[in-house]
């Protein structure tokens, strides 16, 4: 859900709705809701919330935290990484 706190922010969730259907996401997968329907759906969220674009097909995730999440995983797995090749003009820190 992506939320709009005031009327710029609502045109862009309907610009966001609009892209969503340039792009072929089936309309089944997205709606503009109210503020009543984002309160009903989520009710902690702040009262001053105009509406949102509800994104039924999605997943938003931190790249960082699943970064770590999966080189914890590979740790775990016992896995071994070699062979790495990089260019010479990349700088590589903490190794």
């Amino acid at each position: 859900m992506i939320l709009a706190f005031n009327e710029e922010e609502m045109k862009h969730v309907h610009m966001l709705y609009e892209r969503g259907l340039i792009n072929k996401v089936p309309k089944e997968f997205l709606k503009v809701i109210t503020k009543e329907e984002v309160l009903k759906k989520e009710p902690n969220v702040n009262p001053k919330v105009l509406g949102a674009l509800l994104y039924t097909s999605s997943w938003a995730i931190d790249p960082v935290r699943a970064t770590y999440a999966f080189l914890g995983a590979s740790e775990q797995n016992g896995t071994e990484v070699s062979n790495l090749r990089f260019p010479e003009s990349l700088k590589i820190v903490g190794f």
